[in-house]
Parts: structure tokens; sequence; C-alpha cells
């Protein structure tokens, strides 16, 4: 089957298009019966991005043709999926909602999968029509999505008279998306701050101490980080005075997809500075929990009285 390979596709229809003529109802006013699609190919920059309805520029390209005794007066245009859906070429399992619009936000929407509902008027000849392929909210799995249900269809008011379809296959498109992997925490996520509290008289609380957040997701390999902003907990000053010190290390752990991310605030000697440790979880995320453990580690002196604080903060960041 010959295929169109534009540098850079987002979405394309594959060439060779042959034409399927449905019988026009008497009186007809569309004089078009038949259509040579040329190209379906969508360019956008930046690249479309996961966690947000995403759209790409598209410029479908065809010859529309009829006897010259007919007038165009109701011709216009739509495109039907059977299923509305785009699949994972690599995954049927995986599939994205899509629509194809007149403008990048709102417009007309002219697909369908049942009965249309905008058009697009067309007349006889080569045309060129400025289209956007919607991508609703999600994270969606990089890599190249076809839709084998698609058609282009033209109607003569509200009748269909031409819908097109493929020589050896049945219409498809290639949904080659550079959609961007991300990562998204659910809806229980309430901002993020969390205290711990690990005061106990004159001393510290060697238990162990959780902070919880929602689950989280991401759509490819990600980065998790643990951050200390000052090394320890810490005091106004971090100097120690004689037999005391004004601080305290930790240990901060969390495990996302089997993998453990641990911070050990000891292993610098200097307190006052940031720390931080990543690994990388080298797998798509569904719905992990995340949740920091931290444990105090006993200070080699007494901790005079005062406020102690350090900010731990946790990050999930798509690679």
């Amino acid at each position: 089957m010959k295929m169109c390979h534009p540098a850079t596709p987002i979405l394309a229809f594959l060439c060779g298009l042959v034409v399927s003529l449905l019988p026009s109802p008497a009186g007809a006013a569309c004089g078009i019966t038949s259509v040579t699609l040329a190209s379906f190919i969508s360019e956008t920059t930046p690249p479309m991005r996961h966690g947000g309805t995403a759209s790409a520029y598209t410029r479908l390209t065809a010859t529309f043709s009829g006897p010259g005794d007919n007038s165009d007066a109701d011709c216009r245009i739509a495109i039907r999926s059977s299923t509305g859906r785009v699949t994972l070429f690599s995954d049927p399992t995986k599939s994205i909602n899509y629509s194809i619009a007149t403008l990048r936000t709102g417009g007309s929407v002219v697909s369908y999968t049942m009965s249309p509902s905008s058009f697009i008027p067309v007349t006889r000849g080569a045309r060129q029509f400025d289209l956007y392929v919607v991508i609703p909210d999600g994270n969606h799995t990089l890599g190249t999505y076809f839709d084998m249900s698609a058609y282009l269809e033209v109607y003569d008011g509200a009748v269909l008279v031409v819908s097109t379809g493929f020589q050896s296959a049945p219409p498809q498109i290639h949904y080659n998306s550079p959609i961007e992997d991300s990562c998204t925490i659910g809806s229980t996520f309430d901002g993020g701050t969390r205290v711990l509290d690990f005061s106990n008289g004159s001393t510290i609380s060697l238990v162990q101490q959780f902070a919880t957040f929602g689950d989280v997701t991401c759509s490819g390999a990600a980065d998790v980080t643990l951050s200390s902003a000052n090394g320890a907990v810490t005091n106004a000053s971090s100097v120690s005075i004689g037999s005391f010190q004004r601080y305290f290390d930790y240990v901060a752990t969390t495990t996302i997809n089997g993998v453990a991310v641990t911070l050990d605030t000891s292993q610098l000697a200097a307190t006052g500075n940031a720390e931080s440790v990543t690994v990388i979880v080298p797998s798509g995320i569904a719905n992990a929990p995340l949740s920091v453990g931290v444990t105090p580690k006993q200070p080699a002196k007494r901790l005079p009285a005062g406020a102690y604080a350090d900010v731990l903060t946790i990050s999930v960041i798509a690679r």
C-alpha cells in the first residue's frame, strides 16, 4: 500500500483512496460524485502535551469532482469515525478519544460517530481545509495512534452522497504524536503541605511518621526526588555549642512502583545546605500511592530548647 510520508507527521491518512458512490436523491443540488484525498497531515509546534486538552493543526487536502452541469450549492463535508478513538499501534488495548474541529479552541466539530451535527461547505476542485485534531485531558502513552474507522464524507444537504475508503485496507489515521510524558497527582491531593511533629518533651521522638498524598500517575518513566532544604532539621542556628547541637538528621524514604528512594541527611556532615537524591522509575506509573516516611536519627548531643524545622520536598517529574 502506498503511504504518505510527511517530514514530521502528526496525523496522516494513507494515500490511494477509492471512492464509494452512494445513490443521489432526485433533484440533488450537490454535483460532487467523487473525491481523491491527497493528504491529511497535522503539524504542531510546540508538541501536544499531557494533562490538558491538546490540539494539533491539521491540513486536509482533497480534490472534489463531478459532472459540470450540476450545482455545488448544497455540498458539504464531514468526517466519520465509527469509534471516535485512535488506537496505539504498539498496544491496541490503549486508545484515546479524539475529535476534529474547525478551530484550536471551540469552533465546530466536524467529526462524528453517529450522525453529523456540523459540516464544512465545499465546491468542486482541489481544496484545502485547516482543521484541528483535539485530544481531551489525560495522560496518554507516547507513540503512534491510528483510527481504522475514519471516512471523509460528502453530503448533499443532509443526504450522504460520497464516502471515501481504501483500496486494500480500511481507512486509518496514523497519529504520530510527540505528546510529552507527564505526571499528575489524583483528586485527593490538597496542595501538598504536611507537618510532622517529632517533639517529645525535652527530646525528640524517633518513631517513623508518614506524610501521605494522592495517587500519582505518570505516562512514562519519571525522576523521583527527595530533597531537604537544610540538610537536617535545624534550629535558627545550626552551630553546635558545647554539649548542645542545634540540629538532628533524619532518613526519608518513599517507594513508587517498587522503586525505593531514600534520603539520609547524615551523609553530609554540614547542615544549612540543601541535600537531595533522585532515582529513576523506569516505566509508567498507574495510580501509585504517594507517601513519604520520615525517621529521625538520635542526635549525638542534647538539643537546646527552641523551634526546629526543615522543608522536605518530594517531586515526581516525567523524563
